[in-house]
Order: structure tokens, then sequence, then C-alpha cells
């Protein structure tokens, strides 16, 4: 994130800036946890005045810092999350999307899987962060599967992953699919028990954390769930 926001601003400052006045970035570090985020978003606003605030990374972090932006009228944009709280209707007036939703994204997933694979809205199964970027990312996805027919919750849709494995113990069936809602190193802890539930055939996932760095993390485990 960091790197394409400098490199879009030097390509800003070489072409003279916006009305003569170049921009920079000050960069500060909320380690993905929302008790830093809203310290830090004052920090911004009060002591370096800045134009804005670009690039959040995380629901978590923007469910804090959201409601700071608006109160300041300091525009939030391009934050790196697809949570249905920053897409309002109408929309906040600071709150700026550069990204797609998690419930668009979780709907094309939905989508090719009932369409492409041809599973049965109810052998879908969601695994998520019990936190505000796993809610989005179940909510979107439930919302998908309504579209497509069904009429209950997919089977052991809770939070978090050892609540939802002793639902799945007893009730999954037949090929499951998870669609994992969950960032860094977590993920690959919560992927590798879908094999102890009976997950076969596909996963699939939203997020910012590299797809290959989840390869590596679920290992041998998951191949079944692929």
């Amino acid at each position: 994130m960091r790197t394409g926001v400098v490199a879009a601003l030097d390509e800003c400052n070489r072409a003279g800036g916006i009305h003569g006045r170049t921009l920079c970035l000050i960069a500060l570090d909320d380690a993905y946890e929302p008790a830093k985020t809203a310290p830090n978003m004052r920090k911004l606003i009060e002591e370096d005045n800045v134009l804005a605030v670009v690039g959040n990374l995380g629901t978590p972090t923007a469910i804090a810092a959201v409601p700071i932006a608006i109160a300041t009228k300091t525009p939030f944009y391009g934050a790196f999350t697809g949570a249905g709280m920053l897409r309002k209707t109408p929309p906040d007036r600071y709150v700026i999307n550069y990204r797609a939703s998690y419930a668009e994204e979780t709907a094309a997933i939905v989508d090719a899987l009932v369409d492409g694979s041809h599973l049965k809205p109810g052998e879908i199964a969601f695994f998520t962060q019990r936190d505000g970027y796993g809610d989005s990312g179940f909510a979107g996805g439930l919302a998908a599967l309504k579209q497509h027919g069904l009429r209950d919750g997919p089977l052991g849709a809770t939070r978090p992953l050892r609540a939802q494995y002793g639902r799945c113990r007893k009730g999954v069936v037949g090929p499951t699919v998870a669609e994992p809602a969950a960032q860094g190193r977590d993920h690959g802890r919560r992927v590798r028990p879908l094999r102890r539930v009976r997950a076969a055939g596909a996963g699939e996932r939203t997020g910012c954390h590299p797809c290959q760095s989840v390869v590596r993390r679920i290992g041998v485990a998951g191949q079944g769930p692929g």
C-alpha cells in the first residue's frame, strides 16, 4: 500500500503537484489493531494537519477511523477494505472508496461456485475472523447464497473457528467449500481443520494476504481444500 501511494504522489509532484503544491505521505503503523488506529488518526489530523487519510488497511481499523474522519471533515480515501460500513446509502460525505466491496467479491465467489462448479448453496460454509472484517465477508456471502435460493443459513456459519468446527463436525456432509475471511498468520491455522470436517472441493478467500503465502502456511493440509 505504502509503495503504491508514494509512487502516485511522486508522479503527481513531478508534474507540478496540485496548484503548485507538492504532496507527501506521513505513514503511521497501527499493526492492524483498532486500539492504535484512533490515536494515529488524531495525530495525523490534529498534529500533522493532513489533507486526507489514504490507504487505511483493514475493516476493524476502518471502523475505528471512519467516525473520526467524518467528525473532522477529513477525506478518508481508498481504504483497503470492502466492508459495508464504508458503503452506506446515502454515502458518508468524506468516505471515498476505490476497491470493490466484500459483498461484490463474495457474490462473485458464490456465483462461480454455484454456477461454475455446480455446488448447491447449502454445501457452502464460511470460516471467518471474529471481527468487523469477518462479519462483513460472511454477510456478503450469506446475501449471495440467498440470491441463489438458500433459505436457511449455511451449516457451521459461526465464528470463531473452534465453535464453527464443533458445529461442522455434527452437521456438514458432502462436498463443502470454505470461503475464509482471515488475515496473516491466522489464515493457515484456520484452514487446516477443514480436513477434519470433510471440507472437500475448493477453498476461496478474500482479503489482502498474498495467496502464495497462505498456500505455504496451509502446506500439505491443503491437499483437499485447494
